[in-house]
């Protein structure tokens, strides 16, 4: 493979990498009111549910996603198989 080519791999590759496998790696936390079911996103910690007034929350944790990371460890990996051809070809 060309070098050009190879060094468009990893700058192309990497950044999206990166970004996809940090968004992935995250857990999200929510929480709904356990009377009405209204969502707690973006209330203080101690509010009152808005709708009926409920002071019990029910938390629950979101799944990280999967798809996140896989496409960014791809990327990455891809990266990084087209860094080790770059020193491979370079190093004659």
């Amino acid at each position: 493979m060309p070098v050009p080519l190879l060094l468009g791999i990893i700058v192309l590759g990497l950044p999206p990498g990166l970004v996809l496998l940090a968004l992935g790696s995250f857990r999200r936390e929510g929480g709904s009111c356990r009377s009405c079911g209204y969502s707690k996103a973006g209330l203080a910690a101690s509010a009152r549910c808005p709708e009926c007034g409920g002071t019990d929350w029910e938390w629950r944790t979101i799944p990280r996603s999967r798809w996140q990371l896989l496409i960014g460890g791809g990327l990455i990996g891809l990266a990084v198989a087209a860094v080790l051809e770059v020193f491979r070809v370079m190093s004659f």
